[in-house]
Order: C-alpha cells, then sequence, then structure tokens
C-alpha cells in the first residue's frame, strides 16, 4: 500500500505542475488529498491498535475516492484529458482496494 501511495503521490506532483495555474484550487485539492492518502497509510502501518490501523486506513480510503473525484474533476473542465488522469485514476483504484482489504481483515481478528 505504502509504495502504491507514494507512486499516486509523484503522479500527483506531475499533474499539479500542470494545472495549478489554470486551476489553482482543484490542484491544491488534489495535492492534500493525495498528501492524506499517502500519510494516513503511513499512519496506520505505524498503528499498533486494530481500531487505530482501520481508523487511518478508513481516512486513506476516504482520501483516495476523494483524488479520483477531483480528477474526473479536471477531465470534465478539460484541463487534463482522461489520458493524462488515467494512471494515477487507477493507482487510487487500486490503494482502495487494498485498503478496503486490510480494513476488512482487521475487522475480522
Amino acid at each position: 500500500m505504502q509504495q502504491a501511495a507514494e507512486i499516486l503521490m509523484a503522479e500527483v506532483d506531475a499533474l499539479v505542475a500542470r494545472v495549478r495555474s489554470r486551476a489553482a484550487n482543484a490542484a491544491d485539492h488534489l495535492e492534500r488529498s493525495a498528501e492524506s492518502v499517502l500519510f494516513n497509510i503511513g499512519e496506520g502501518v505505524a498503528a499498533h491498535k486494530p481500531r487505530s490501523k482501520i481508523a487511518a486506513y478508513e481516512i486513506a480510503r476516504r482520501e483516495a475516492n476523494e483524488v479520483r473525484a477531483i480528477l474526473r474533476r479536471l477531465v470534465i473542465g478539460k484541463r487534463l484529458s482522461h489520458r493524462d488522469v488515467q494512471r494515477a485514476h487507477n493507482l487510487c483504484g487500486a490503494i482502495v482496494g487494498m485498503l478496503t482489504r486490510a480494513i476488512i481483515t482487521l475487522e475480522n481478528r
């Protein structure tokens, strides 16, 4: 999960650099949400208690979905193309899946 989040952050950094001057609010929001994915996964990995892990993973999961929504908004607004955002969008989907599986596993302990 951590590695996927790091790759996502690199993708988002590149996209933000391209759109910051044309869509400053969305770029800022995209950057903050992607950072939240990375930081909350790191927090969850380091947490000892299952409830703490779940809480951090749930936040990361919601933020990854928010990243996807922002990417869609940038495409709808013609700031980026579908092709431009595809890798980041797919990474978010993979991260959401990994987080969901981790949460379910922790809940079933």
